[in-house]
């Protein structure tokens, strides 16, 4: 209905009829869920009154029955990676495309030949028989190469690890279901081991829920519940101090954007001077955020 109503836009979430802050649905552990209905005519959310305006989300956890005990375990194990990724650009191939950019906006090319052969072939012009060869050899090698920066920063494939298990029952007094649930996100950054640094500086989460449904019959018209649930989190996060204004997720997307934007990128799809290149030839702040912004959605 808007974002004017009184409080907020967010939708009243609750789980098995008591009312749950907004971060509910991220940590209830799905085997827990036995039904999940969504509210959202005036009708359906009268109950909630004001609360209710933006829609309400009803989660029932799941209750024993009676029976004999059943037990369930699971694992599951997966690697994610991001959908779309830049590609990556041999350095010649960069710079040749760079200088015909510039070349169809009527400039000068930034790169000379001779460097771009050097970059296909770092021993270009080296006589073999000089006497410094072996470490002339070795500084070509370093100064002349690809590099893909951005698979140095972060990783092809991050591992993402779920555990779970719970028993449910009932006899004529009590019926019973209690689940313990495990799930592990890694962190997509490349880094140094912890045991070399001292600490670890990898992005992950890690968080272990339990919830207990305990019905009671004790009598043939009175039935007492007792639900319990809690959960414990630890989120690792490179700690940035005063930089970044303190913001940690600030500091990861200008991780990613940076690593995005240190040549060679995947050039394209459109020349230099749309974006502008200032009299030294200098590129301007707007066109490498420009470029940036290609390379992850264009390519």
């Amino acid at each position: 209905r808007g974002a004017a109503t009184t409080n907020g836009k967010s939708p009243l979430i609750v789980v098995d009829g008591v009312e749950r802050g907004s971060d509910a649905v991220r940590t209830i552990d799905m085997n827990e869920v036995e039904s999940l209905s969504v509210l959202k005519d005036a009708s359906a959310t009268a109950l909630y009154g004001v609360r209710g305006a933006n829609g309400v989300i009803l989660i029932q956890t799941r209750k024993g029955q009676k029976g004999r005990p059943n037990l369930s375990l699971t694992f599951d194990q997966t690697w994610t990676s991001f959908t779309r990724e830049r590609e990556f650009t041999e350095s010649w191939d960069f710079m040749e495309l760079r200088n015909q950019a510039l070349i169809n906006d009527g400039k000068s090319a930034e790169f000379s030949d001779d460097l771009i052969a050097k970059f296909k072939n770092p021993l270009f012009d080296l006589d073999p028989s000089s006497a410094d060869y072996a470490t002339q050899k070795k500084m070509r090698e370093y100064l002349f190469c690809s590099t893909d920066y951005y698979r140095m920063y972060v990783k092809k494939n991050t591992p993402q690890t779920r555990a779970n298990a719970n028993i449910s029952g009932g006899t004529d007094l009590v019926n019973y279901f209690i689940n313990i649930g495990y799930i592990h996100q890694g962190g997509n950054l490349n880094t140094i081991d912890p045991d070399e640094l001292g600490y670890n500086p990898q992005c992950f989460m890690n968080r272990l829920s339990l919830r207990s449904n305990l019905d009671f019959h004790l009598s043939k018209d009175l039935t007492v519940s007792l639900n319990l649930a809690s959960y414990t989190e630890d989120m690792n996060m490179p700690c940035v101090g005063t930089m970044y204004g303190g913001d940690e997720n600030w500091a990861i997307r200008d991780l990613f954007y940076q690593a995005q934007c240190i040549p060679p990128y995947t050039v394209g799809p459109t020349t230099i001077s749309e974006y502008g290149v200032d009299d030294g030839g200098v590129l301007s702040e707007s066109w490498m955020d420009r470029t940036a912004y290609e390379c992850i959605n264009y390519r």
